[in-house]
């Protein structure tokens, strides 16, 4: 629906919103993705400061950050 897409079999009013943007779904699936691979929940709970002493470069790849 928020790609003005109707996937009733009614008509329907078309209302859009930021997915319809040209290639906005596109990065949003890809950092979707991006995020999936990262290797620890950084939501809640997780003790960043042992990554404090690392270059930035082996911080992410510790956590799987491309």
């Amino acid at each position: 629906f928020g790609t003005g897409v109707n996937v009733t079999p009614n008509p329907q009013p078309t209302m859009t919103g930021i997915l319809a943007e040209p290639g906005v779904a596109a990065r949003f699936i890809e950092a979707n993705e991006r995020g999936a691979r990262v290797n620890t929940d950084l939501s809640t709970g997780w003790d960043f400061w042992p990554l404090m002493a690392l270059p930035l470069a082996g911080a992410r790849a510790s956590l799987g950050i491309a």
